[in-house]
């Protein structure tokens, strides 16, 4: 079910503080001799896309560069995703604080079975990130910084 309203920068990092890390499911890019890394959060706890719906810490992204669509500051953020009425949101939160919502996030159920050993992908134009959750069957989002 989702949200009525965004959340807040302390409810999300309220949730992070809990959020743990997965190390093995990572991905690090590269531009201008300066990095950008995303590392997935264990979602284990979840059971359904309507736990999704409510807000969950999906990760933690640490950029040496300002990001191309929303401004974001190079930075250690945590991100979190909501459904807020009919609306997937991405925000990135830093010290109790929302510093940017991404752009052009989408949320996608694939056939179980599919895409398990697959990790986060970036894609450069607008530091784009593809990021695979399991919760009973993979769940993509992908959403632009």
């Amino acid at each position: 079910m989702a949200r009525k309203e965004r959340p807040s920068g302390s409810e999300i990092a309220e949730k992070a503080a809990k959020m743990k890390l997965d190390k093995n499911r990572s991905v690090q890019a590269q531009r201008g001799g300066k990095a950008i890394k995303f590392t997935t959060a264990d979602v284990s706890h979840l059971s359904s896309e309507a736990d999704l719906e409510q807000g969950q810490a999906v990760g933690q992204l640490v950029s040496e560069f300002d990001g191309d669509e929303t401004g974001l500051k190079a930075g250690t953020y945590n991100l979190f995703v909501a459904k807020v009425g009919d609306t997937w949101e991405m925000y990135a939160e830093s010290g109790g604080q929302i510093k940017a919502t991404a752009k052009r996030v989408k949320v996608e159920k694939v056939k179980p079975g599919e895409h398990s050993d697959m990790k986060p992908e970036f894609h450069n134009k607008g530091w784009c990130l593809l990021i695979i959750l399991f919760i009973g069957i993979p769940i993509f989002i992908w959403h632009c910084w």
